[in-house]
């Protein structure tokens, strides 16, 4: 048997609306008009079809080494070497390196009636093979990532713990041949922008400069009851945490929320939803903080089975915890298209949302735009090609001793690349790729401090890599 792990590096969620990004709902059951069916059957199959998609869950657990079949360990390897300009994303630098990347999964998955468990582990390094400076530095990196269920009836409990440890920010770093190609070997669920409800709880990562490793831990408990055949309740919390280890000091941050959410089966291809919560960030290297009080309305449709569209909007209100701070009235807002076919899939998504800041701002509003585009392209090659674009800009209000954050502090990153794959052997795949990113450091804490305001750090990749994929293993 093989696991074959696709990219799924560039999608991006918003607060609670993870699964409502991605939803699908299920046709009901096609029963012929000429059968006769035992009346509780036919009230069952009716409130199957009535079932609402969850829209305000943590959303279901990722492709890729976490698709492995019930109770079997599955082991991926991959080996890529790329050449890079700017590998360190640095402004004003156009230097070529080569880099080797050696990198290596392990995943299980066990069902039984009343509980799942899903573990995962990627470790490797990054090898600069030509080293030049104290810049060009060997890189570790770490991931793990826990999903446990305990199932009754009506009723889920569920724990989610995500642990990574990453040279550079995950949005667009090195796409398939970095970071991203890294992530993507737990399907893209982790750090990434993967679609996923468990980035919305994990502090933001839209940016880096330079070999800025960082310490990331999401934790996340939800509840999910079934109130009837056609309403669910669904109540989180979440608590996640960043530490960075670069120079200068960018301010570590942790970040905790609390939501409730209501969703409804108006049709069998209509869900609306409803969810309130409310959030805290805290910046402990310098004293500041804020809290978030939030509301959303939730619609989800299908129109077929090849197009979904989901979105959703509401209100946020900012509490900055320092004199002079007050409230603030913003918003959030969240939208997808999707289309699929047998050979082809794409996907356009949008979101607004309040965050921390991603290190290079003391809590932000960021834009969020992103594409995928996925074809079988013969029997044997495919190709994905993807491209995300993230604005943040500072929230007013919040001071720092010592530094000036102006109103207007803000920076962009954009990247676009795509990856063309096939298979050589059962076990064995060839990939070769290319990626452009581009970060313009415009005004904020961290340029201020090392005088690179208003300069942009540009990245070309290309590269080729092999994936590895033995035979799982059964567990016992």
């Amino acid at each position: 048997m093989r696991v074959v792990c696709v990219s799924l590096a560039v999608l991006a969620t918003f607060p609670c609306s993870s699964v409502l990004l991605r939803a699908q709902e299920v046709p009901p059951a096609a029963v012929g008009v000429d059968q006769e069916l035992p009346s509780s059957q036919t009230e069952e199959n009716s409130q199957s079809s009535q079932a609402p998609t969850v829209l305000t869950g943590l959303g279901s657990a990722p492709q890729g080494a976490l698709s492995a079949e019930r109770d079997q360990l599955v082991p991926e390897f991959r080996v890529i070497e790329t050449l890079e300009s700017n590998p360190n994303q640095l402004p004003d630098v156009s230097s070529v390196r080569s880099i080797t990347r050696i990198l290596g999964t392990v995943g299980a998955e066990r069902v039984r009636n009343f509980t799942d468990l899903k573990l995962a582990y990627v470790g490797g390094a990054e090898i600069f093979n030509d080293p030049n400076g104290n810049t060009d530095r060997n890189r570790q990196l770490q991931e793990v990532y826990f999903d446990g269920k305990l199932k009754w009836k009506r009723t889920t409990l569920r724990f989610v713990d995500a642990f990574s440890y990453l040279p550079e920010a995950p949005f667009g770093a090195g796409s398939f041949g970095g970071v991203g190609v890294f992530q993507s070997m737990l399907g893209g669920y982790l750090s990434g922008l993967a679609g996923s409800g468990l980035y919305q709880f994990s502090p933001a990562q839209f940016a880096s400069i330079g070999n800025s490793p960082r310490l990331v831990n999401t934790s996340v408990m939800e509840l999910e009851h079934h109130i009837s055949p056609r309403a669910v309740l669904t109540a989180t919390a979440a608590y996640g945490l960043v530490n960075f280890y670069q120079t200068p000091t960018l301010p570590n941050g942790n970040q905790g929320i609390a939501q409730i959410g209501y969703n409804y089966a108006v049709r069998p291809k209509d869900t609306v939803a409803v969810l309130g919560g409310y959030g805290t960030f805290e910046f402990t290297d310098v004293g500041q903080a804020f809290t978030t009080t939030f509301s959303e309305l939730f619609w989800g449709h299908q129109f077929s089975s090849r197009w979904t569209v989901a979105g959703g909007a509401g209100p946020v209100v900012l509490n900055i915890k320092q004199s002079g701070g007050g409230r603030q009235l913003t918003w959030m807002a969240v939208g997808r298209v999707g289309y699929e076919r047998p050979r082809t899939a794409a996907s356009l998504r949008y979101l607004h949302y309040v965050n921390g800041g991603s290190g290079f701002l003391l809590g932000a509003h960021s834009d969020v735009g992103l594409f995928e585009l996925s074809h079988q392209l013969s029997r044997t090659w495919s190709a994905l090609l993807h491209a995300g674009y993230a604005h943040s800009s500072q929230i007013e209000g919040i001071t720092v001793p010592g530094f000036t954050v102006p109103a207007n502090s803000t920076f962009n990153r954009g990247y676009a690349g795509v990856r063309f794959s096939r298979p050589l052997t059962e076990h064995l795949d060839l990939y070769v790729l290319y990626t452009y990113s581009q970060t313009d450091l415009n005004d904020n804490v961290f340029c201020s401090s090392t005088g690179q305001c208003g300069r942009v750090a540009r990245q070309n990749m290309g590269g080729v890599g092999l994936t590895w994929a033995p035979r799982p293993i059964r567990l016992p």
